[in-house]
């Protein structure tokens, strides 16, 4: 640029009007600003335009699906008998030996105990026992038959004598009437001793097996005996049964009760009763076993609540039965029953293969680690075109700490793709298209593990836990 040119610009801007020096002044600051932004603007988007260009790239991929964990029924309750029998003195008498300590195992029919049978109770049995009634019916048939003889007698006399017209026929009418009236008081005499003579034997057969299975008792010729009437354990002695101890008929003694299996009943609410099923299974723990978790199943439950009234809520009583060969259960243990009706009962165990991690076992239960780019594979037959439903506990492996968030991917055939989020651990039901015949669905983590080694040095991912992964067919 030449100097006389900048002169001539100089000498024109000292020439302006102040005004209109400002105003270009701000409009050229104004243009400064906005080129400013455009470059900023410029420089911002170009991470975004990547990051839109990596979306276009993964278009194809399933959104995601948040799982929502089945939250589990929980119950508490107490453990009794399967079956308890309360045992009484059936007469009364003075203990003279006390043969079972409690928790003791006992057979039906194995003495308890032993006690005298009271004088004047033997008295009376030996007296029942006699059977004097039956005597007094044996002599009355006898006074019958013998009147009978003398009537048929004079009955075949008569029949004589109306053919020779010697007599009139009334007579004959009148000694029929009589042998009649003997017969139905002899076959009425008949029946009598016949229910006699069988309440004798029913009698002779209580009295025995109540006295221990002997009469001899009743002569005071030995000890009657106190026996289990069912086998089982003894669950309680009667406080204050000793030896000398004189009881009265009905007074209590032992109890025995089944301990195998054990019955523990609980409280349900309406609204998950309705999801519950007979024949389901449960886990029960008990404070006083704590190291040992045991399988129940409902065995029963009540279809009338508790209470009846429109203002209180709606609870039914539940029975669970628990098999208890070992004896460890005791009747009065409390404990926590853990539900989970969503585990549908007729449910299948698939093949599963997972190459990376392995499978293991909790319990009865096939549980696996999924982490890294091993799909695990999951091998179903149908016999049909359908849905089945996956059911398992979904958990948050410990390779990714602090996180409960988990996702992976399900694929099945013909191209069917799910992403499944599962915020927190808990039992999944995850419904699957299949065709009829052989289905093969894979399974993959896809968060990556923030932890190169656990704190026991492995170096495996265990992203997602999975546990008790069963099928069940969707009609």
């Amino acid at each position: 640029m030449s100097k006389s040119f900048s002169n001539d610009i100089f000498k024109c801007r000292k020439s302006m009007p102040a005004t209109l020096r400002g105003v270009l002044l701000k409009t050229g600051l104004l243009s400064g600003m906005l080129i400013t932004l455009c470059l900023f603007l410029q420089a911002a988007d170009t991470p975004a335009r990547a990051q839109s260009n990596d979306s276009r790239a993964q278009a194809g991929a399933p959104a995601e699906e948040v799982l929502t964990p089945f939250p589990d029924i929980v119950l508490q309750g107490k453990l009794q008998c399967s079956l308890r029998r309360q045992v009484v003195m059936p007469f009364r008498g003075v203990i003279t030996s006390l043969d079972v300590r409690p928790g003791q195992t006992v057979e039906k029919g194995q003495v308890l105990a032993r006690y005298k049978l009271a004088a004047d109770i033997a008295q009376q049995l030996q007296k029942q026992l006699a059977a004097p009634q039956i005597q007094d019916i044996e002599l009355g048939l006898a006074i019958l038959d013998k009147a009978l003889i003398p009537l048929q007698a004079k009955l075949a006399e008569t029949k004589s004598l109306v053919q020779e017209n010697m007599v009139p026929s009334q007579s004959l009418v009148q000694i029929e009437k009589e042998i009649q009236f003997q017969k139905v008081s002899r076959k009425a005499a008949q029946e009598r001793l016949k229910l006699e003579r069988q309440f004798l034997v029913e009698f002779k057969a209580y009295v025995k097996d109540s006295l221990g299975g002997s009469l001899n008792p009743v002569a005071g010729s030995e000890d009657a005996s106190i026996t289990a009437p069912i086998a089982g354990q003894v669950v309680s002695i009667q406080s204050g049964l000793c030896e000398g101890s004189d009881l009265g008929p009905g007074a209590p003694t032992f109890t025995i009760g089944v301990v195998d299996p054990m019955l523990i009943h609980a409280q349900i609410h309406e609204s998950d009763l309705v999801n519950v099923h007979l024949g389901e299974k449960a886990e029960v723990t008990m404070e006083s076993v704590t190291d040992h978790a045991f399988e129940a199943t409902v065995s029963r439950f009540s279809l009338t609540p508790f209470a009846l009234g429109v203002g209180d809520p709606s609870y039914y009583d539940i029975e669970f039965t628990i098999p208890n060969p070992d004896h460890v259960l005791k009747e009065g243990f409390k404990g926590e029953i853990v539900l989970q009706p969503w585990r549908a009962s007729g449910s299948s165990l698939p093949k599963i293969v997972n190459p990376s991690l392995g499978l293991d076992k909790i319990g009865d239960q096939t549980s696996f680690w999924m982490g890294g780019k091993e799909e695990t594979e999951i091998s179903i037959t149908s016999p049909r075109n359908g849905k089945v439903v996956l059911t398992g506990f979904f958990s948050a492996g410990p390779s990714i700490p602090g996180n409960p968030r988990r996702r992976f991917l399900l694929s099945s055939q013909n191209s069917y793709k799910r992403q499944l989020v599962f915020p927190k651990d808990g039992w999944c039901r995850i419904t699957v298209p299949v065709s009829a015949g052989p289905n093969r669905i894979t399974l993959r983590a896809l968060d990556e593990p923030t932890v190169a080694r656990l704190p026991n040095g492995d170096p495996r991912p265990f992203v997602i836990g999975v546990r008790g992964l069963a099928v069940s067919e969707v009609n």
